[in-house]
């Protein structure tokens, strides 16, 4: 197993929430200074300039630029007194297991937008389901904003951040790739890191982000979605094809670990596939 399939286990579960948002105009008193956020922002400029640091590093966002301030990151903004900036902005998490995804990558501070009527439209279409309790609108607004993402990461440089290098752990990972499909144990990935199996959860968490088992899982997810997103396979046969020992078992996980049902989820990795082919036409 590679880094990057590493990386996409690791963020197997991803969870997507929405928090807050609008579209604003920044007066000149706009502005905070020295700030850490447990959440994520994205600010999308549409009109004006602003200045932003992040983690220490300062920027002029211009119209055009979609920025994402990570989670936890020191920030400080503020508004130019000889300007008047309009923008989009989203507070939201991307939660990989106990971590957010930008704990896990490294993404670009901003990116610059090559489609600003597609962004727009996502950022209008998010915006309108929020405060919704109609359940449709929810996974509408959830669908919407993995696609935001999805746009970020994709004009992104990402570099992962946490890519086990111990041999040790790198032994168990790649045994258990290579005997995904049969019954794997706490026990037998214990001996083979030659640990005892309580000092063994922690050393793996604290290599990988995640317990031994939930590792094992996510696998079983990961390739569940490539199987999903490729093939027209049935729930059945994906399930036995990933390692679940029943299409019920795997359902129930699937939905609680990614968010949607597998066909739900096959729904909106086809139209997103779509929109991107689209994208590139333009």
């Amino acid at each position: 197993m590679n880094g990057t399939e590493i990386l996409s286990n690791q963020m197997s579960d991803l969870k997507v929430n929405f928090l807050t948002g609008a579209y604003t105009r920044l007066w000149e008193s706009w502005g905070e200074k020295n700030i850490s956020p447990a959440y994520n922002k994205f600010y999308y400029l549409t009109k004006g300039r602003f200045m932003i640091s992040i983690s220490g590093k300062e920027y002029e966002g211009r119209p055009g630029q979609l920025f994402l301030l990570p989670s936890s990151s020191l920030q400080t903004y503020h508004a130019y007194q000889d300007d008047t900036a309009e923008k989009y902005w989203i507070h939201c998490t991307f939660s990989c297991g106990e971590r957010d995804l930008t704990e896990i990558v490294s993404l670009s501070p901003f990116v610059q937008v090559d489609n600003p009527e597609y962004l727009a439209s996502l950022f209008r279409e998010i915006l309108d389901c929020a405060g919704s309790s109609d359940l449709p609108r929810v996974l509408r607004q959830k669908e919407l904003l993995t696609r935001l993402l999805i746009y970020y990461i994709e004009h992104s440089d990402t570099v992962p951040t946490m890519i086990p290098q111990e041999p040790k752990i790198l032994n168990v990972i790649h045994y258990i790739e290579k005997s995904y499909a049969e019954e794997i144990t706490l026990e037998k990935l214990s001996e083979i890191a030659h640990f005892n199996p309580r000092y063994f959860i922690r050393y793996f968490k604290k290599n990988t982000g995640l317990s031994p088992m939930d590792y094992v899982l996510n696998l079983w997810l990961n390739k569940a979605k490539k199987l999903l997103q490729e093939t027209g396979l049935p729930v059945q046969e994906i399930a036995e094809l990933s390692g679940f020992k029943s299409a019920y078992y795997f359902s129930r996980v699937f939905k609680a670990r990614i968010g949607y049902p597998p066909l739900r989820y096959r729904y909106i990795a086809t139209v997103s596939q779509r929109d991107s082919r689209k994208q590139v036409k333009i």
